[in-house]
């Protein structure tokens, strides 16, 4: 999460996928009572903390090849400083056939 929020903070012009190209989140985040991983009842501290406005949408599949965004959570102000974050949830399709 803190890392997420850095890098659309701080954008990296070369080699983006390298957190060596970001500042390191505890030097430009304030990060006290979070605790990681990140929940969302935990985003609206962080935003008050930082004064950052956040979003965090999911996909939610619809057909075989076919996906919606949906929010999950959505911030009450927006902020100069606003972030989109894309929730990528730990899933995995068993096959039904073996060709």
């Amino acid at each position: 999460f803190a890392w997420a929020v850095v890098s659309a903070l701080y954008p990296a012009d070369k080699h983006p996928q390298r957190i060596s190209k970001y500042p390191h989140y505890s030097s430009v985040l304030k990060l006290k009572g979070i605790q990681f991983p990140m929940t969302m009842r935990q985003i609206s501290n962080f935003e008050k903390q930082n004064n950052i406005s956040i979003n965090v949408y999911i996909l939610k599949k619809e057909k075989k090849d076919q996906f919606s965004t949906l929010p999950t959570y959505l911030t009450k102000e927006k902020m100069d400083k606003h972030v989109n974050l894309l929730l990528v949830q730990d899933c995995y399709e068993q096959p039904t056939k073996f060709h």
